[in-house]
């Protein structure tokens, strides 16, 4: 089950990578409905654009904080006691995961070079936050009766 955990959750890092911005123009053609017709064009593309990538990059640097919180709750059991401390907040964790990958829907409309540019600038940051929560997930799968107590937390997590 942790493997199914770890992957999944690699996963969910690599889907928030790359969906990143959503290139949405609407907002941006009400304001210039007098432009002309090539200006708007370029206008919106170039608002739309500022937009998305700043929502991008927020939400994956909120994605790569949230996994570095869960892999510091998870650094943090040692035993069946510190399992029963962790649980709230790793709960608390695995809602707001839920909600940051809900919120990453709403950003599918990527292009080629905004994946790549993206994938670019937080590759090292998400490649790094992943190995320490595989890590910490590694080394509570050795932990059988911390593994038990926090077993519904992660079924949430998948």
């Amino acid at each position: 089950m942790l493997r199914k955990l770890t992957a999944g959750m690699f996963a969910v890092a690599l889907i928030f990578l790359v969906l990143g911005c959503s290139g949405d123009k609407t907002s941006a053609k009400k304001e210039d409905s007098k432009k002309g017709d090539d200006a708007k064009k370029a206008d919106d593309t170039k608002k739309g654009e500022e937009a998305g990538g700043g929502e991008a990059e927020a939400l994956t640097k909120e994605t790569v904080k949230w996994m570095n919180d869960l892999t510091e709750a998870l650094e943090g059991v040692k035993d069946k006691a510190s399992a029963e401390k962790a649980k709230t907040r790793l709960e608390e964790l695995a809602d707001k995961g839920k909600d940051i990958k809900e919120r990453s829907k709403k950003l599918a409309n990527l292009t080629k070079e905004q994946q790549e540019a993206l994938k670019k600038k937080f590759e090292a940051e998400v490649t790094q936050a992943t190995t320490k929560m595989q890590a910490a997930m590694g080394k509570l799968a050795g932990n059988p009766e911390a593994m038990k107590v926090l077993d519904p937390v992660f079924k949430k997590l998948q």
